[in-house]
């Protein structure tokens, strides 16, 4: 089921903090890997991959943001002269 757009990241987040405790518990354990099927072998796989694209993706929305908020600064300093 997909989240709802108005908590697509909180849900997002809260899902990704569970696999994240799964996967340390797994390692604690010195299990690795071993207790996951195939398919969530290659599902942790896609989302590895995914997550460095959503990373990516965040630093081109950082910069977009420091060259807005640049360009407003720079606004607010003209309208001052």
């Amino acid at each position: 089921m997909s989240n709802m757009s108005y908590c697509r990241f909180e849900n997002t987040l809260n899902d990704l903090d569970d696999c994240n405790d799964a996967l340390n518990d797994m390692l604690e354990a010195g299990e690795g890997f071993k207790g996951l099927s195939d398919s969530e072998k290659g599902a942790l796989e896609r989302m590895y991959n995914l997550m460095e694209e959503f990373r990516a993706t965040m630093d081109v929305v950082a910069d977009h943001e420091e060259d807005r908020e640049w360009a407003e600064q720079e606004a607010r300093e003209e309208e001052g002269n």
